[in-house]
Protein backbone atom coordinates (compact mmCIF):
# COMPACT_ATOMS: atom_id res chain seq x y z
CA UNK A 1 0.00 0.00 0.00
CA UNK A 2 2.81 2.40 0.94
CA UNK A 3 4.67 1.65 -2.30
CA UNK A 4 1.48 2.25 -4.30
CA UNK A 5 0.89 5.59 -2.59
CA UNK A 6 4.54 6.55 -3.12
CA UNK A 7 4.34 5.71 -6.82
CA UNK A 8 1.12 7.71 -7.13
CA UNK A 9 2.75 10.63 -5.32
CA UNK A 10 5.75 10.59 -7.67
CA UNK A 11 3.47 10.52 -10.72
CA UNK A 12 1.32 13.40 -9.45
CA UNK A 13 4.23 15.65 -8.43
CA UNK A 14 6.21 15.03 -11.63
CA UNK A 15 3.10 15.49 -13.79
CA UNK A 16 2.24 18.73 -11.97
CA UNK A 17 5.66 20.08 -12.90
CA UNK A 18 5.06 19.39 -16.60
CA UNK A 19 1.43 20.53 -16.43
CA UNK A 20 2.19 23.94 -14.94
CA UNK A 21 4.94 24.56 -17.50
CA UNK A 22 2.65 23.81 -20.43
CA UNK A 23 -0.27 25.58 -18.74
CA UNK A 24 1.82 28.75 -18.64
CA UNK A 25 2.30 28.61 -22.42
CA UNK A 26 -1.34 27.70 -23.01
CA UNK A 27 -2.93 30.42 -20.86
CA UNK A 28 -0.69 33.18 -22.21
CA UNK A 29 -1.20 32.10 -25.83
CA UNK A 30 -4.94 31.95 -25.34
CA UNK A 31 -5.01 35.34 -23.63
CA UNK A 32 -3.02 36.93 -26.47
CA UNK A 33 -5.14 35.35 -29.19
CA UNK A 34 -2.64 32.87 -30.66
CA UNK A 35 -3.92 29.79 -32.47
CA UNK A 36 -3.56 26.66 -30.29
CA UNK A 37 -3.68 23.25 -31.96
CA UNK A 38 -2.62 20.77 -29.26
CA UNK A 39 -2.17 20.77 -25.49
CA UNK A 40 -0.29 17.61 -24.49
CA UNK A 41 0.98 16.30 -21.16
CA UNK A 42 3.41 13.50 -21.95
CA UNK A 43 4.90 12.45 -25.27
CA UNK A 44 4.42 9.53 -27.66
CA UNK A 45 1.15 7.71 -28.40
CA UNK A 46 -1.95 9.22 -26.81
CA UNK A 47 -3.49 7.30 -23.93
CA UNK A 48 -6.33 9.77 -23.77
CA UNK A 49 -7.47 12.33 -26.31
CA UNK A 50 -10.39 14.74 -26.70
CA UNK A 51 -11.14 17.89 -28.66
CA UNK A 52 -12.73 21.06 -27.37
CA UNK A 53 -12.94 24.53 -28.85
CA UNK A 54 -10.78 23.49 -31.79
CA UNK A 55 -7.95 22.37 -29.48
CA UNK A 56 -6.84 18.76 -29.11
CA UNK A 57 -6.09 17.82 -25.51
CA UNK A 58 -4.07 14.64 -24.98
CA UNK A 59 -2.26 12.55 -22.38
CA UNK A 60 0.87 10.93 -23.81
CA UNK A 61 2.18 7.47 -22.92
CA UNK A 62 5.69 8.76 -22.16
CA UNK A 63 5.60 11.04 -19.08
CA UNK A 64 8.90 12.80 -19.88
CA UNK A 65 7.65 16.15 -21.14
CA UNK A 66 4.74 17.80 -22.89
CA UNK A 67 4.03 20.50 -25.44
CA UNK A 68 1.59 23.12 -26.69
CA UNK A 69 1.42 23.26 -30.51
CA UNK A 70 1.48 26.94 -31.53
CA UNK A 71 2.14 27.37 -35.30
CA UNK A 72 2.43 31.17 -34.96
CA UNK A 73 5.43 30.84 -32.62
CA UNK A 74 7.73 29.91 -35.51
CA UNK A 75 9.85 32.82 -36.83
CA UNK A 76 8.11 32.41 -40.19
CA UNK A 77 4.40 32.01 -40.94
CA UNK A 78 4.19 28.24 -40.57
CA UNK A 79 1.25 26.27 -41.86
CA UNK A 80 -1.06 24.78 -39.26
CA UNK A 81 -2.38 21.20 -39.30
CA UNK A 82 -5.15 22.16 -41.76
CA UNK A 83 -2.65 23.53 -44.29
CA UNK A 84 -3.64 27.13 -43.69
CA UNK A 85 -1.28 29.94 -42.77
CA UNK A 86 -2.48 31.67 -39.59
CA UNK A 87 -2.02 35.39 -39.22
CA UNK A 88 1.47 36.35 -37.96
CA UNK A 89 1.57 37.78 -34.43
CA UNK A 90 3.60 40.58 -32.88
CA UNK A 91 7.08 39.74 -31.64
CA UNK A 92 6.27 40.78 -28.07
CA UNK A 93 3.44 38.27 -27.93
CA UNK A 94 5.83 35.51 -28.98
CA UNK A 95 8.27 36.66 -26.31
CA UNK A 96 5.63 36.53 -23.57
CA UNK A 97 4.45 33.08 -24.64
CA UNK A 98 8.04 31.80 -24.72
CA UNK A 99 8.69 33.05 -21.18
CA UNK A 100 5.36 31.94 -19.73
CA UNK A 101 6.28 28.25 -19.45
CA UNK A 102 9.04 29.06 -16.98
CA UNK A 103 6.68 31.50 -15.27
CA UNK A 104 4.28 28.60 -14.74
CA UNK A 105 7.01 26.60 -13.01
CA UNK A 106 7.89 29.55 -10.79
CA UNK A 107 4.20 29.88 -9.86
CA UNK A 108 4.07 26.20 -8.83
CA UNK A 109 7.37 26.52 -6.94
CA UNK A 110 5.96 29.53 -5.07
CA UNK A 111 2.74 27.65 -4.26
CA UNK A 112 4.70 24.66 -2.97
CA UNK A 113 6.94 27.02 -1.03
CA UNK A 114 3.89 28.59 0.61
CA UNK A 115 2.70 25.16 1.80
CA UNK A 116 6.15 24.36 3.22
CA UNK A 117 6.28 27.80 4.85
CA UNK A 118 2.98 27.10 6.63
CA UNK A 119 3.57 23.49 7.74
CA UNK A 120 7.36 23.65 8.16
CA UNK A 121 9.95 21.17 6.95
CA UNK A 122 12.36 18.93 8.84
CA UNK A 123 15.90 20.20 8.55
CA UNK A 124 19.19 18.39 8.85
CA UNK A 125 22.15 20.40 10.20
CA UNK A 126 23.71 20.33 6.72
CA UNK A 127 20.87 22.58 5.52
CA UNK A 128 21.55 25.42 7.93
CA UNK A 129 25.15 24.88 9.03
CA UNK A 130 28.57 24.39 7.45
CA UNK A 131 29.99 22.86 10.63
CA UNK A 132 32.34 19.89 10.21
CA UNK A 133 30.92 16.85 12.01
CA UNK A 134 33.73 14.37 11.45
CA UNK A 135 37.26 14.27 10.06
CA UNK A 136 38.94 11.00 9.14
CA UNK A 137 42.32 10.59 10.75
CA UNK A 138 45.30 10.65 8.37
CA UNK A 139 43.16 12.27 5.65
CA UNK A 140 44.46 15.45 3.96
CA UNK A 141 41.80 17.40 5.86
CA UNK A 142 42.98 16.00 9.20
CA UNK A 143 46.61 16.70 8.40
CA UNK A 144 45.71 20.29 7.53
CA UNK A 145 44.38 20.79 11.05
CA UNK A 146 40.62 20.66 10.44
CA UNK A 147 38.70 19.15 13.37
CA UNK A 148 35.04 18.41 14.24
CA UNK A 149 33.31 21.64 15.21
CA UNK A 150 35.25 23.82 12.77
CA UNK A 151 33.20 25.82 10.26
CA UNK A 152 33.84 25.98 6.52
CA UNK A 153 33.11 29.64 5.74
CA UNK A 154 34.25 29.82 2.09
CA UNK A 155 35.20 27.61 -0.86
CA UNK A 156 37.54 29.10 -3.47
CA UNK A 157 36.82 32.51 -1.98
CA UNK A 158 33.03 32.17 -2.28
CA UNK A 159 31.18 32.25 1.05
CA UNK A 160 29.03 29.28 2.05
CA UNK A 161 26.18 29.22 4.55
CA UNK A 162 25.57 25.47 4.78
CA UNK A 163 27.03 22.09 3.89
CA UNK A 164 24.97 21.82 0.72
CA UNK A 165 26.66 24.92 -0.70
CA UNK A 166 30.04 23.52 0.37
CA UNK A 167 29.34 20.28 -1.52
CA UNK A 168 28.16 22.12 -4.61
CA UNK A 169 31.27 24.30 -4.86
CA UNK A 170 33.63 21.43 -4.01
CA UNK A 171 32.14 19.10 -6.63
CA UNK A 172 33.39 21.07 -9.61
CA UNK A 173 37.16 20.97 -9.15
CA UNK A 174 39.94 18.51 -8.42
CA UNK A 175 41.35 20.83 -5.76
CA UNK A 176 39.63 23.45 -3.61
CA UNK A 177 40.71 26.23 -1.28
CA UNK A 178 38.77 26.02 1.99
CA UNK A 179 38.56 28.92 4.40
CA UNK A 180 38.04 27.40 7.85
CA UNK A 181 37.05 29.06 11.11
CA UNK A 182 37.80 27.47 14.47
CA UNK A 183 38.52 28.57 18.02
CA UNK A 184 42.11 29.18 16.92
CA UNK A 185 41.19 31.65 14.20
CA UNK A 186 40.56 31.63 10.45
CA UNK A 187 42.85 30.09 7.87
CA UNK A 188 42.77 28.84 4.28
CA UNK A 189 44.00 25.44 3.14
CA UNK A 190 44.08 23.76 -0.28
CA UNK A 191 42.73 20.20 -0.34
CA UNK A 192 42.22 17.64 -3.14
CA UNK A 193 38.80 16.23 -4.02
CA UNK A 194 37.99 12.67 -5.02
CA UNK A 195 35.21 11.12 -7.14
CA UNK A 196 32.10 10.12 -5.18
CA UNK A 197 28.62 8.77 -5.87
CA UNK A 198 26.40 10.27 -8.58
CA UNK A 199 29.22 12.17 -10.21
CA UNK A 200 30.12 14.43 -7.32
CA UNK A 201 33.63 15.22 -6.22
CA UNK A 202 34.08 15.60 -2.48
CA UNK A 203 36.83 16.68 -0.12
CA UNK A 204 38.18 13.42 1.28
CA UNK A 205 37.77 12.82 4.99
CA UNK A 206 35.16 15.48 5.76
CA UNK A 207 31.57 14.84 6.85
CA UNK A 208 28.86 17.26 8.00
CA UNK A 209 27.45 17.67 11.45
CA UNK A 210 24.53 15.36 12.23
CA UNK A 211 22.33 14.32 15.15
CA UNK A 212 23.16 11.63 17.71
CA UNK A 213 19.54 10.75 18.41
CA UNK A 214 19.10 7.45 20.25
CA UNK A 215 16.99 4.88 18.42
CA UNK A 216 17.33 2.03 20.94
CA UNK A 217 19.20 1.14 24.14
CA UNK A 218 20.74 -2.32 24.60
CA UNK A 219 19.46 -4.19 27.68
CA UNK A 220 22.04 -4.43 30.47
CA UNK A 221 24.34 -1.91 28.80
CA UNK A 222 26.14 0.96 30.47
CA UNK A 223 23.79 3.39 28.72
CA UNK A 224 20.72 1.61 30.12
CA UNK A 225 22.13 1.63 33.64
CA UNK A 226 22.84 5.35 33.26
CA UNK A 227 19.23 6.04 32.29
CA UNK A 228 19.49 6.72 28.54
CA UNK A 229 16.16 6.42 26.71
CA UNK A 230 15.16 6.19 23.04
CA UNK A 231 14.66 9.70 21.69
CA UNK A 232 17.43 11.21 23.80
CA UNK A 233 19.94 13.40 21.99
CA UNK A 234 23.59 12.94 23.02
CA UNK A 235 25.19 16.40 22.96
CA UNK A 236 28.39 15.95 25.03
CA UNK A 237 30.70 13.07 25.82
CA UNK A 238 33.61 13.19 28.25
CA UNK A 239 33.28 17.01 28.47
CA UNK A 240 33.54 17.40 24.72
CA UNK A 241 30.74 18.56 22.45
CA UNK A 242 29.53 15.87 20.03
CA UNK A 243 29.17 16.90 16.37
CA UNK A 244 28.16 13.63 14.67
CA UNK A 245 27.60 9.92 15.19
CA UNK A 246 31.05 9.08 13.83
CA UNK A 247 32.58 11.72 16.07
CA UNK A 248 30.87 10.13 19.10
CA UNK A 249 32.10 6.67 18.06
CA UNK A 250 35.66 7.99 18.12
CA UNK A 251 35.19 9.69 21.52
CA UNK A 252 33.66 6.54 23.03
CA UNK A 253 36.47 4.32 21.76
CA UNK A 254 39.06 6.73 23.15
CA UNK A 255 37.49 6.40 26.62
CA UNK A 256 37.22 2.59 26.74
CA UNK A 257 37.13 1.21 30.28
CA UNK A 258 36.85 4.66 31.88
CA UNK A 259 33.88 6.12 33.73
CA UNK A 260 33.15 9.34 31.87
CA UNK A 261 30.36 11.97 31.89
CA UNK A 262 27.83 12.21 29.08
CA UNK A 263 25.21 14.92 28.58
CA UNK A 264 21.92 14.15 26.86
CA UNK A 265 19.09 16.44 25.86
CA UNK A 266 15.62 15.14 26.68
CA UNK A 267 12.95 17.48 25.37
CA UNK A 268 13.96 20.85 26.89
CA UNK A 269 16.16 19.42 29.67
CA UNK A 270 19.88 18.69 29.71
CA UNK A 271 20.84 15.72 31.89
CA UNK A 272 24.34 14.61 32.86
CA UNK A 273 24.97 10.91 33.42
CA UNK A 274 28.02 8.64 33.67
CA UNK A 275 28.84 5.69 31.43
CA UNK A 276 31.68 3.19 31.03
CA UNK A 277 32.51 2.23 27.40
CA UNK A 278 33.14 -1.53 27.09
CA UNK A 279 35.29 -3.08 24.39
CA UNK A 280 33.46 -5.25 21.85
CA UNK A 281 35.81 -7.81 20.25
CA UNK A 282 33.43 -8.33 17.33
CA UNK A 283 33.34 -4.66 16.32
CA UNK A 284 36.87 -4.10 17.65
CA UNK A 285 35.92 -0.89 19.42
CA UNK A 286 34.29 0.27 22.63
CA UNK A 287 30.51 0.63 23.01
CA UNK A 288 28.12 2.18 25.52
CA UNK A 289 25.06 0.26 24.31
CA UNK A 290 22.97 2.61 22.19
CA UNK A 291 21.82 2.57 18.58
CA UNK A 292 21.30 5.57 16.33
CA UNK A 293 19.31 5.94 13.16
CA UNK A 294 21.04 7.20 10.04
CA UNK A 295 17.70 8.58 8.84
CA UNK A 296 18.67 12.14 8.02
CA UNK A 297 15.39 13.85 8.95
CA UNK A 298 15.73 13.58 12.71
CA UNK A 299 13.16 16.28 13.24
CA UNK A 300 15.19 18.13 15.85
CA UNK A 301 14.95 21.28 13.78
CA UNK A 302 11.85 22.33 11.88
CA UNK A 303 12.19 25.39 9.74
CA UNK A 304 9.60 27.62 8.06
CA UNK A 305 11.45 29.36 5.21
CA UNK A 306 9.26 31.81 3.26
CA UNK A 307 8.60 30.83 -0.37
CA UNK A 308 10.89 33.51 -1.84
CA UNK A 309 13.75 32.25 0.34
CA UNK A 310 13.13 28.71 -0.89
CA UNK A 311 13.17 29.83 -4.52
CA UNK A 312 16.42 31.69 -3.94
CA UNK A 313 17.95 28.56 -2.40
CA UNK A 314 16.74 26.46 -5.34
CA UNK A 315 18.18 28.97 -7.80
CA UNK A 316 21.67 28.93 -6.30
CA UNK A 317 22.78 25.42 -7.40
CA UNK A 318 21.27 25.56 -10.89
CA UNK A 319 22.85 28.94 -11.61
CA UNK A 320 26.19 27.61 -10.38
CA UNK A 321 25.88 24.57 -12.64
CA UNK A 322 25.06 26.76 -15.66
CA UNK A 323 27.99 29.00 -14.82
CA UNK A 324 30.25 25.97 -14.42
CA UNK A 325 29.17 24.63 -17.82
CA UNK A 326 30.40 27.90 -19.32
CA UNK A 327 33.73 27.70 -17.44
CA UNK A 328 36.35 25.59 -19.29
CA UNK A 329 38.01 24.32 -16.09
CA UNK A 330 34.69 23.19 -14.60
CA UNK A 331 32.54 22.29 -17.61
CA UNK A 332 33.47 18.61 -17.83
CA UNK A 333 32.78 17.90 -14.18
CA UNK A 334 29.55 19.91 -14.21
CA UNK A 335 28.29 18.03 -17.29
CA UNK A 336 29.16 14.71 -15.66
CA UNK A 337 26.97 15.57 -12.69
CA UNK A 338 23.81 16.38 -14.64
CA UNK A 339 20.95 13.93 -14.14
CA UNK A 340 18.07 13.14 -16.47
CA UNK A 341 14.43 12.10 -16.05
CA UNK A 342 15.26 8.63 -14.68
CA UNK A 343 17.45 10.04 -11.91
CA UNK A 344 14.88 12.74 -11.14
CA UNK A 345 12.05 10.21 -10.82
CA UNK A 346 14.19 7.85 -8.77
CA UNK A 347 15.29 10.66 -6.43
CA UNK A 348 11.68 11.73 -5.98
CA UNK A 349 10.74 8.10 -5.29
CA UNK A 350 13.40 7.82 -2.58
CA UNK A 351 12.53 11.13 -0.94
CA UNK A 352 8.74 10.69 -0.93
CA UNK A 353 9.13 7.46 1.06
CA UNK A 354 11.03 9.39 3.72
CA UNK A 355 8.90 12.52 3.92
CA UNK A 356 6.12 13.94 1.77
CA UNK A 357 7.10 17.47 2.82
CA UNK A 358 10.65 16.83 1.60
CA UNK A 359 9.19 15.49 -1.66
CA UNK A 360 7.34 18.79 -2.02
CA UNK A 361 10.62 20.61 -1.36
CA UNK A 362 12.34 18.57 -4.07
CA UNK A 363 9.46 19.28 -6.48
CA UNK A 364 9.91 23.00 -5.85
CA UNK A 365 13.61 22.60 -6.60
CA UNK A 366 12.77 20.65 -9.77
CA UNK A 367 10.41 23.40 -10.97
CA UNK A 368 12.99 26.14 -10.48
CA UNK A 369 15.56 24.03 -12.34
CA UNK A 370 13.18 23.42 -15.24
CA UNK A 371 12.28 27.11 -15.39
CA UNK A 372 15.90 28.25 -15.61
CA UNK A 373 17.13 25.56 -18.00
CA UNK A 374 14.23 26.17 -20.40
CA UNK A 375 15.27 29.81 -20.69
CA UNK A 376 18.72 28.92 -22.04
CA UNK A 377 19.06 30.18 -25.65
CA UNK A 378 19.35 26.68 -27.10
CA UNK A 379 17.29 25.65 -30.16
CA UNK A 380 14.21 23.56 -29.19
CA UNK A 381 14.14 25.20 -25.73
CA UNK A 382 11.90 28.15 -24.84
CA UNK A 383 14.93 30.40 -24.61
CA UNK A 384 15.54 30.10 -28.35
CA UNK A 385 12.00 31.29 -29.12
CA UNK A 386 12.59 34.26 -26.82
CA UNK A 387 15.79 35.08 -28.74
CA UNK A 388 14.01 34.74 -32.10
CA UNK A 389 11.24 37.07 -30.89
CA UNK A 390 13.73 39.67 -29.64
CA UNK A 391 15.61 39.51 -32.94
CA UNK A 392 12.36 40.04 -34.82
CA UNK A 393 11.53 43.03 -32.64
CA UNK A 394 14.94 44.64 -33.15
CA UNK A 395 15.57 43.76 -36.82
CA UNK A 396 11.93 44.17 -37.91
CA UNK A 397 12.06 40.83 -39.71
CA UNK A 398 11.95 37.17 -38.65
CA UNK A 399 15.03 34.99 -38.35
CA UNK A 400 16.04 33.23 -41.57
CA UNK A 401 13.95 30.08 -41.94
CA UNK A 402 16.79 27.91 -43.23
CA UNK A 403 18.99 28.87 -40.28
CA UNK A 404 16.35 28.09 -37.67
CA UNK A 405 15.31 24.81 -39.31
CA UNK A 406 18.92 23.64 -39.56
CA UNK A 407 19.60 24.51 -35.93
CA UNK A 408 16.36 22.91 -34.76
CA UNK A 409 16.94 19.60 -36.56
CA UNK A 410 20.58 19.49 -35.45
CA UNK A 411 19.66 20.07 -31.82
CA UNK A 412 16.84 17.52 -31.97
CA UNK A 413 19.41 14.90 -32.94
CA UNK A 414 21.76 16.18 -30.24
CA UNK A 415 18.94 16.10 -27.67
CA UNK A 416 18.15 12.46 -28.46
CA UNK A 417 21.83 11.55 -28.09
CA UNK A 418 22.14 13.47 -24.80
CA UNK A 419 18.92 11.92 -23.46
CA UNK A 420 20.09 8.39 -24.24
CA UNK A 421 23.57 9.02 -22.82
CA UNK A 422 22.28 10.55 -19.59
CA UNK A 423 19.60 7.87 -19.22
CA UNK A 424 22.14 5.05 -19.50
CA UNK A 425 24.38 6.81 -16.98
CA UNK A 426 21.45 7.42 -14.62
CA UNK A 427 20.42 3.77 -14.70
CA UNK A 428 23.99 2.74 -13.89
CA UNK A 429 24.07 5.19 -10.99
CA UNK A 430 20.76 3.89 -9.64
CA UNK A 431 21.70 0.21 -9.93
CA UNK A 432 25.28 0.67 -8.76
CA UNK A 433 25.48 3.68 -6.42
CA UNK A 434 29.01 5.03 -6.23
CA UNK A 435 30.21 2.97 -9.20
CA UNK A 436 30.70 6.05 -11.35
CA UNK A 437 32.72 9.10 -10.76
CA UNK A 438 30.93 11.47 -12.82
CA UNK A 439 26.03 14.40 -8.69
CA UNK A 440 24.35 16.97 -8.38
CA UNK A 441 23.71 18.86 -5.85
CA UNK A 442 21.00 18.89 -6.21
CA UNK A 443 21.32 16.03 -5.32
CA UNK A 444 23.66 17.17 -2.55
CA UNK A 445 23.96 13.61 -1.43
CA UNK A 446 20.27 13.17 -0.65
CA UNK A 447 19.73 10.36 -3.12
CA UNK A 448 22.23 8.21 -1.25
CA UNK A 449 19.53 7.77 1.39
CA UNK A 450 17.78 5.26 -0.84
CA UNK A 451 18.43 2.51 1.67
CA UNK A 452 16.12 2.01 4.59
CA UNK A 453 17.31 3.73 7.78
CA UNK A 454 20.07 1.58 9.31
CA UNK A 455 20.78 1.53 13.04
CA UNK A 456 24.35 2.34 14.06
CA UNK A 457 25.52 0.72 17.27
CA UNK A 458 27.58 2.55 19.85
Amino acid sequence: MILTLSAAGVFVLFSLTIFFHELGHYMTARRLGLKIEVFSIGMGPALLRWKRGGITFRLGAIPFGGYVALPQMEPWAAEDSSGERPEPVAWWKKLLVALSGSAGNFVLAFAIGTVIWLVGKPAAPAEYSSTVGYVEEDSPAWKSGIRPGDNVVAVNGERVANWEQFLMLSSLRHEVALTVQSTGGVWTVRLPTRPAALGMRVVEGLAPRDYCKVLAVSPGSSAERAGVRPGDLIVEFNRRRVFSIRHLIRLVDAARGKKVPMVIQRESRRIEMWVVPRYDPGLKRALIGVQFTTYYVAGEERVHPPPWTQIRRHLTPVIRVVRALLTPTEARQAAAGIGGPFLILWSLWVIIQESFVMALWFTGFLNVNLAVLNLLPIPILDGSHAVYALYEGIARRPVNRRVTETLTYAFYVLLIWVFLTISVRDIRRILRPGSEAPGSGSATGKVERSRAPRPVSE
